[in-house]
Formats: structure tokens, C-alpha cells, sequence
């Protein structure tokens, strides 16, 4: 994998393609200095990680696309970008590398060229990446902002071009365009081209995307395309995707899926979604304080800050180290959960406005240590702390996921207890014949869950409104069956276990008594939209439903997930 986004590859790939670098490497086999330099030829061989240009097409119009950005190193060419405001620069996060500062190109069509009458030439000031985005070998969040030091001079050669105003999926089969100035040819001796080149693209199913590049490919968050040798290449990264709205960007050049070859007709070429980083965009173009890197951490007594997507919310962390305090705030839908921690022998409080009530945790650390490692948005949310030699892990999905608890205190007890919506949630966990308890009540309805893990089988019981909700869950690598009785609704949830990406996504669908035909072909277009997993009716008894449902055959992905339409006695009434 690589392309826009790091790639993978052992030693050998060098000595196959590279015999020259193969002699430098036997000086280096008898200490570490092998290792880095192999991990160093690495990013530079995988083009996309640090620079991903347009294989296939013909050059632009001259200035046709004048929000169109060349980011510079000492007058050389690296990355693509986009004007998106007067003073800031939409552009992938892996064209920036430590001690590699970036001048800003607005106005040009031929990089060789003076172009005194268009060009405009401009130095950063804050490099903003996004704080979920690790290095230039991630895939995800691989997102920046650009900082200018001064203003861009709008005129026609240098425009700004808008951005989604809310979270859209693209649908497949949309012809899109993409520009750049990066190699023309996908073989190693190829240079960057001298003008602008453009070449038209077409999106692709998730899928499908999916099924090629499996974990690298993150749905919510990126969008595909697949024209065999078409698209973008070396030197074209953090580039614009257009498509029908010529005025609006929909994506940034991230990564193909070869390192090595940009035109790889076996895999598809991946972008950022940029509606799904609107809210983190908007709210980073807020003038910062001075300060090179928005994640900077001041360690002894400083503050450390991030600042990440949740739902458009800002997720806000403040940590004074060494006895101090730490702070976590977050707007989750509407509402603030506050995490408050004194180290060293201290007591963990964690205090959650939601729904209007309060979550309280209390935790004593008797002078061990406590780690947060916090990824979310369908990520993992990692807690360990270190209790009386034993070690307590956390995995928690926000926002509707599922809280996921696994504790091993040989022969200690944790107990958590929770007030959410005034009730009492009751919650019994057999650990190595250990007991945690957690109570609570939902809307009057009682909770139980019994987890054994670890391959055993997980059981939730649920009443609601007089219905009853089962879930079956078997843990490290099974598989998750969901029935539902709700009323004639429908609930669809996609899961991955065990350290995957985990989302939750439910979508209730009435189906209308009059006109279920209709109702049916919104819910396989619903399906479609939403990637879900895999739907199936009892076609013996339904095969009028059976015939809408194979529309959503084809969005198979992770793992299979059976969601059967339960028949009430009254089945009539909703179908």
C-alpha cells in the first residue's frame, strides 16, 4: 500500500529494483543504521506518503482553475493544494515533513515559467494538521491547513474555491476531474509535469474500494476512484477533486493503493472527503496562538491541546502533567463531558452531561500511573491504568457504539456506578471469577448484560416498548447476529471487533402499510447509500421482499451481518 499514504515493503524490494542502493545497504548490515535507512528509502519509494500527478490526461486551460495551489520547497515542486480562503490552504497533512518548509504558488500554469503577471508567491505561517493524523505513513485524517502570512490578492488568475456545507456522500459512477502538477508517466524516470494537467475520473461504490484495500480504506472518511491508468501520481497530492459543482471541492489527492505504481489497474486511487472534515476546518480557520503545531505538547505543568472532529463538535484536551490536573471537555450532540484526573495517587473523576444527567467515575490509582490514548469517531478509546500491579483496559465507542469493558484484577473488584436519565443500569461481568458491577435503569426498563469473553458468547436482553432486543455477540474474530422486534422498524448496524473500526449506524425505516412497494425501494436505496452489510427476508414467506432486497446484495463488506424481518402476527400491518 502507498501511494498517497505510505506503502508497505521489505528489504528485498530494493535489491530487485534498486541494485545500486544494494551495495550502500551491506555497509549498514551490522547495525541498526540498516534498519533506518531501509525505513528511509521506504517513505521515499512510496511516492504518495510524501508527495502524491496525472497519468492519462491533457493539460488545463491556463489558469481555468485558479484556486489551484503548487506548494514549494526551495523552488521545487511537492505537493498540489487549494485556495479555499485569502489567507488559508486546503492540502493533505503527509506533504508536510519536519524541517521541510513549504512556500505557497497561487496564480501559475507553467512552474518554469516567471508568470510575473499572474503569479503570487507566499510564505506559511501555521501548519495546521489534523490532530487524529500520526505521520506521513498514516492513512486517515490525512488532512492540513496552510496558514499564509499574507493575504492572497483575489483576482482572475487566483480565486478561492468553496467547500461542502454539510456531510454528503459522493455517489458512484459521478465523473469528477482531478489537476496537478505530478509526474505524467508512471515509471520511475518520469518528471513532474511543467503545466498544469487534468484528467477526468469516476467515483467508485465503498465497496468496492473496500474489498481492494480492506483496513486502509476508511468509508466514512474517504472516497475512491478506479480508471485503471488514469488519475493522479507522484507530486499531485493534496490536489482537488471536482465534480458536477465546479465551484465546490469535494476531495483531496491522498494515496494510490501501489507504492511503487501509480496506474496500477488492480487498485484504486483514494482522496479525503472534505465534507467530512467541514466542521474541524472551519472551526481550525479561528486564529491560533503562536505556535508551530496546533498538538504541540509542553510537558511540566504546560498545557496540551487537541482539537478533533466529533459530529462538528470540538473535542478539547488540557493536560497538566505531573500532579496537575486533566481536563477533558467535550460538545458530544449538543451536550459537555468533562474528565477530570489527579495523577500520582489521586482520584479519576469522570463527569458526563448526557441527556441532561450527570456520569460520575471514580477510580484510585494507589501511585500507578493511568494512560489515555484517545482515536474517536469510530475509532478505539484505550484507557490503561496501572492498579495495584494489575492492568484495567477500557475500549469505548462514543455516541451511540457500544462500550466495550475488559478487566483483569486477579482477585481485585472495580464497581462503576452510573445515574443516566435518573435510572439504574445494571451490569454483572464474570473476569477469572472476579465482579464488576454497574448499575443503572433506562426508561424504566431493566438492562442486563452477562459477558463472558473472550470466544463466548455475549447476551443483551432488552425491553423495549414491550419488544424484546437480542443481541449475540462472539468475541475476537466471530461473528455479530442482531434480531430486532420494533415495532416494524428496521435497525441496521455495522460492526468490527476486536480492535477494528467500530460504527454503529441505525436507520429506522416506516414502512408505509399503503404503499409498501415504495417503502421497500426506499429501503434498498437506504441500504446502497449506507454501505450496509447484508440483508435477507425469509423469501419463503416474503419473496416480494426478497425481490428488492438483492439491490443490497452487492454492499457485502466486513463481516456478515443477518438482519431477518421478524413477522408479527400482524404482519400485515407494516409490510
Amino acid at each position: 500500500m502507498g501511494g498517497g499514504g505510505g506503502g508497505g515493503g521489505k528489504g528485498g524490494l530494493y535489491r530487485e529494483e534498486k541494485p545500486a542502493v544494494s551495495q550502500h545497504l551491506d555497509l549498514c548490515q551490522s547495525t541498526t543504521m540498516y534498519l533506518h535507512l531501509l525505513i528511509l528509502l521506504q517513505l521515499l519509494s512510496s511516492a504518495g506518503a510524501s508527495e502524491s500527478g496525472i497519468v492519462g490526461g491533457k493539460e488545463a486551460k491556463p489558469h481555468s482553475r485558479p484556486y489551484m495551489v503548487s506548494l514549494q520547497h526551495r523552488g521545487y515542486h511537492v505537493c498540489g493544494g487549494m485556495l479555499i480562503r485569502k489567507d488559508f490552504v486546503l492540502t493533505s497533512a503527509h506533504c508536510l515533513r519536519d524541517a521541510f518548509p513549504l512556500t505557497v504558488v497561487l496564480g501559475a500554469h507553467n512552474l518554469t515559467k516567471e508568470e510575473k503577471k499572474s503569479r503570487q508567491e507566499i510564505q506559511v505561517s501555521l501548519y495546521l494538521r489534523h490532530p487524529l493524523h500520526q505521520n506521513i505513513t498514516q492513512y486517515s485524517y490525512d488532512i492540513m491547513l496552510l496558514k499564509l502570512q499574507t493575504n492572497a490578492v483575489l483576482n482572475e488568475y487566483v480565486k478561492v474555491i468553496g467547500l461542502p456545507n454539510e456531510v454528503k456522500h459522493i455517489p458512484a459512477r459521478t465523473t469528477c476531474s482531478v489537476a496537478g502538477w505530478g509526474k505524467t508517466e508512471p515509471d520511475k524516470t518520469s518528471r513532474a509535469a511543467n503545466v498544469l494537467m487534468e484528467v477526468e475520473v469516476t467515483m467508485q461504490f465503498n465497496f468496492e474500494c473496500l474489498n481492494k484495500l480492506r483496513e486502509y480504506f476508511i468509508s466514512s472518511q474517504m472516497i475512491c476512484t478506479d480508471d485503471g491508468r488514469k488519475g493522479f501520481c507522484q507530486g499531485d497530492s493534496g490536489g482537488p477533486v471536482i465534480c458536477k459543482n465546479k465551484n465546490v471541492a469535494q476531495g483531496i489527492i491522498a494515496f494510490f493503493g501501489n507504492s511503487l505504481k501509480c496506474d496500477d489497474r488492480k487498485l484504486p486511487r483514494v482522496y479525503m472527503n472534505i465534507s467530512f472534515f467541514t466542521s474541524w476546518i472551519e472551526q481550525s480557520e479561528v486564529p491560533q496562538p503562536q505556535t508551530n503545531y496546533i498538538h504541540r505538547l509542553k510537558l511540566l505543568g504546560q498545557i496540551f491541546t487537541l482539537r478533533v472532529l466529533l459530529l462538528g463538535q470540538i473535542f478539547t484536551l488540557m493536560v497538566l502533567l505531573l500532579g496537575q490536573t486533566v481536563t477533558l471537555r467535550v460538545l458530544l450532540v449538543g451536550q459537555i463531558l468533562t474528565l477530570r484526573v489527579l495523577l500520582v495517587g489521586q482520584t479519576v473523576t469522570l463527569r458526563v452531561l448526557l441527556l441532561g444527567q450527570t456520569v460520575t467515575l471514580r477510580v484510585l490509582l494507589l501511585g500507578q500511573t493511568i494512560t489515555l490514548r484517545d482515536l474517536l469517531l469510530g475509532q478505539t478509546f484505550t484507557l490503561r491504568v496501572l492498579l495495584v500491579g494489575q492492568t484495567f483496559t477500557l475500549r469505548d465507542l462514543l455516541v451511540g457504539q457500544t462500550f466495550t469493558l475488559r478487566v483483569l484484577l486477579v482477585g481485585q473488584t472495580v464497581t462503576l456506578r452510573v445515574l443516566l436519565v435518573g435510572q439504574t443500569f445494571t451490569l454483572r461481568v464474570l473476569l477469572m471469577g472476579q465482579t464488576f458491577t454497574l448499575r443503572v435503569l433506562l426508561v424504566g426498563q431493566i438492562f442486563t448484560l452477562r459477558d463472558l469473553l473472550v470466544g463466548q458468547t455475549f447476551t443483551l436482553r432488552v425491553l423495549l416498548v414491550g419488544q424484546t432486543f437480542t443481541l449475540r455477540v462472539l468475541l475476537v474474530g466471530q461473528t455479530v447476529t442482531l434480531r430486532v422486534l420494533l415495532l416494524g422498524q428496521i435497525v441496521i448496524l455495522r460492526v468490527l471487533l476486536v480492535g477494528q473500526i467500530f460504527t454503529l449506524r441505525v436507520l429506522l425505516v416506516q414502512l408505509d402499510m399503503k404503499d409498501p412497494d415504495h417503502s421497500l425501494k426506499e429501503l434498498a436505496h437506504i441500504c446502497m447509500m449506507a454501505d450496509c452489510i447484508l440483508i435477507q427476508a425469509w423469501r419463503e414467506e416474503k419473496p416480494a421482499v426478497s425481490q428488492h432486497l438483492d439491490l443490497c446484495q452487492s454492499t457485502t463488506m466486513y463481516l456478515h451481518l443477518l438482519i431477518l424481518l421478524q413477522l408479527l402476527s400482524s404482519a400485515g400491518e407494516f409490510i
